[in-house]
C-alpha cells in the first residue's frame, strides 16, 4: 500500500516566511506587536505566553496573518505563563504528574476548587494547615481519627457532641464549669 502526502497549496514551502522578532507590546491577550510593526498573535501550538522583549520565531502566513511559533529567548528573571490560546479548559493528562516549586505552589480559582483521589489517599504534610471557611466546613468520614498533643476547640454559639454512645475520660482531671449544668 502505498501512501502519498500533497502539501497543502494553501501552505508556503519556504522557510523565507519564518523570521525572528522581538516582542515590542503586548497589545491584549493574545495579540503582541514586533519591533518591526507588525502585529502578530500567539500560535496554539505556542503554550509560552509572550512577553515584552522576548525573541520570538513569527511565521507570515497567507494575507499578511503573523503568527508566534515559539519563544526563543527571554530576558532572565521574569515570570513565565503557559495557557492555551483560544482554549476554554485545559487538561494534563498523563499516570502521573509532578508540580513541583522551591518556594511556593498556589492554585486559585474564583469558583470552585476540587482536589479527588476517589481510589486512593489524599495526604497533606507542613508544618502549619490554615483552613478557613467563609460560611461552611462540612466534614462527613466513615471514620475520624485525631491524635494531638493540645486540643482546643472553640465555639462563639452552640457547641454539640452527639452519638450513639460517648465516652469522656481523662487521665488526672475531668472538669464541668457552666453557669448551668443539666445532666439527664
Amino acid at each position: 500500500m502505498t501512501i502519498s502526502v500533497e502539501p497543502l497549496s494553501s501552505v508556503s514551502q519556504s522557510t523565507s516566511d519564518l523570521v525572528r522578532a522581538t516582542v515590542a507590546e503586548v497589545c491584549g491577550p493574545d495579540s503582541y506587536r514586533l519591533d518591526d510593526g507588525r502585529l502578530a498573535r500567539r500560535s496554539s501550538s505556542c503554550l509560552l505566553q509572550a512577553q515584552k522583549q522576548d525573541q520570538v520565531l513569527v511565521w507570515e502566513g497567507d494575507e499578511g496573518a503573523c503568527y508566534i511559533l515559539s519563544i526563543l529567548v527571554r530576558p532572565t528573571g521574569s515570570t513565565a505563563r503557559l495557557s492555551v490560546p483560544g482554549a476554554d479548559e485545559l487538561t494534563l493528562d498523563a499516570p502521573r504528574v509532578c508540580l513541583q516549586a522551591e518556594s511556593l505552589i498556589r492554585l486559585i480559582s474564583m469558583q470552585n476548587l476540587e482536589l479527588c483521589a476517589s481510589a486512593g489517599q489524599l495526604s497533606a504534610v507542613a508544618s502549619t494547615i490554615n483552613l478557613t471557611a467563609l460560611d461552611h466546613l462540612i466534614q462527613s468520614a466513615a471514620q475520624c481519627l485525631g491524635q494531638y498533643e493540645n486540643l482546643l476547640l472553640e465555639a462563639k454559639g452552640l457547641a454539640r457532641l452527639h452519638a450513639q454512645q460517648m465516652l469522656l475520660s481523662a487521665q488526672q482531671d475531668l472538669r464541668a464549669d457552666a453557669q448551668r449544668i443539666s445532666m439527664g
